[in-house]
């Protein structure tokens, strides 16, 4: 039951929410705090949701965290978010409970201050929503939404299921269960038409034993469509060419990469590496050491450090022959997915990943193998993987571009907003 003062400040916030002018044509808002850079998975998710309501030419309005430049983006956010999504929290059961108080409360504040009033035919999407934001989603809609309103809330991974993470601490963890617990309670109270959902199905069964009801799975919007677009790579290849794409982090296996690949080529391994690393770092460290290691392997060893995106991206998947996703198990866990492994597969590419990982356990779903695991998180290990990529690279190939297709129709942009917004597009 909330206090005097906050039923006080709701009611005045209700009579300054008759007062707001509504949009005079149905909306989508997107709802976006972890939105704090002009690339990645924010970035990428928001761009598609743009594109595809400017192509069906419904009004969009996307409101991210603060960042640097936010017109510089070709979605245009209203960017006046706090940073609250990716918030660590502390051990001490008390102190986590009072900072999820607070950053929701933060965040209540800039909805109530930032959103217009809303209509029954618009449309609320909050995607990689965390427990910094539920109830203060829940205590907005409760004021200012609709009957009839759809609201779709894209839970992101569960912040303590990532075990290369810092531990959470037992009272840390509870007083989290019990905060997702009464806020999907209280979303679920409104008169509102709501969909929770979770990137996988590992993910989906995670928020319904913490918080109970039913949380659904929604594709990955993976833009395959660009792959068309990208001009054909006319190299044919005899030897086998792996590429690592995406992030060069520690627990990606980037610092596995220079033993294992001198490993594979001292067990008569064939074939060349196309390694995506970034700028060097700055600082030394392991990572600088693995990447100075790995030019040094030139010409059998290629670092680009570009990034990609659209066709661009797709072009440079394709000069590869099997993609490489080695995650440390320790930092994955059998939770969080990997676009890499899905994007491999749904080009027609075998993959080698690593064991305990949902990657394995995907690999493993399949009626045929489309890649192969290493047994433990090493270079040796990684040298074995890649050396049985290579002996069976015909097959693995043939039993990839067999299931491409069932993996590009899954997971793609318009399947993910029609799962999303609960309509056709």
């Amino acid at each position: 039951m909330p206090d005097i003062l906050t039923r006080i400040k709701r009611k005045r916030l209700t009579w300054r929410a008759a007062k707001k002018a509504s949009r005079t044509e149905p909306t989508i808002f997107v709802i976006d705090p972890g939105c704090t850079a002009g690339f990645g998975h924010h970035r990428s998710i928001n761009q598609i949701i743009y594109d595809a309501c400017n192509q069906r030419k419904d009004a969009v309005e996307i409101y991210t965290g603060r960042m640097q430049a936010p017109e510089a983006l070709a979605f245009a956010p209203e960017a006046v978010f706090s940073d609250v999504v990716y918030q660590g929290m502390p051990q001490r059961g008390d102190a986590a409970r009072a900072k999820i108080k607070q950053l929701n409360e933060r965040i209540f504040d800039e909805l109530n201050d930032n959103l217009p009033a809303l209509s029954s035919k618009d449309r609320v999407i909050v995607h990689t929503a965390s427990v910094t934001i539920l109830r203060a989603l829940a205590d907005w809609l409760q004021i200012y939404a609709k009957p009839g309103l759809t609201v779709s809330v894209v839970m992101m991974l569960v912040p303590y299921s990532n075990p290369g993470r810092k531990a959470v601490s037992a009272e840390s963890r509870a007083v989290m269960d019990e905060s997702y617990r009464t806020s999907f309670q209280a979303l679920r109270a409104l008169p509102i038409q709501l969909k929770i959902f979770a990137e996988t199905k590992e993910m989906a069964e995670a928020y319904e034993a913490i918080a109970g009801g039913p949380v659904e799975i929604s594709p990955l919007p993976i833009e395959f469509h660009h792959h068309g677009n990208a001009e054909p790579i006319d190299d044919p290849k005899d030897q086998p060419v792996f590429l690592f794409a995406g992030d060069s982090r520690p627990e990606k296996g980037i610092l596995l990469m220079p033993e294992a690949i001198t490993l594979y080529h001292q067990r008569g391994g064939e074939g060349r590496f196309i390694i995506q690393c970034g700028e060097p770092p700055k600082d030394e460290g392991p990572k600088a050491d693995a990447i100075a290691r790995l030019k040094a392997l030139f010409p059998k060893v290629q670092l680009v450090t570009d990034s990609f995106e659209g066709p661009d991206y797709f072009r440079f998947l394709d000069r590869g022959d099997i993609l490489l996703a080695p995650y440390d198990p320790a930092f994955y866990g059998t939770i969080r997915p990997s676009r890499i492994l899905l994007e491999g597969l749904g080009l027609g590419k075998p993959v080698v990943t690593s064991a305990g990982t949902w990657m394995e356990a995907t690999l493993r779903g399949f009626d045929r193998p489309c890649g192969t695991v290493m047994r433990t998180f090493t270079a040796d290990a990684l040298c074995d993987a890649m050396l049985d990529a290579s002996r069976q690279r015909q097959e693995l190939s043939q039993n990839a571009q067999q299931i491409s297709r069932s993996i590009r129709d899954r997971h793609n942009e318009t399947a993910y907003l029609q799962t999303v917004l609960q309509r056709s597009i």
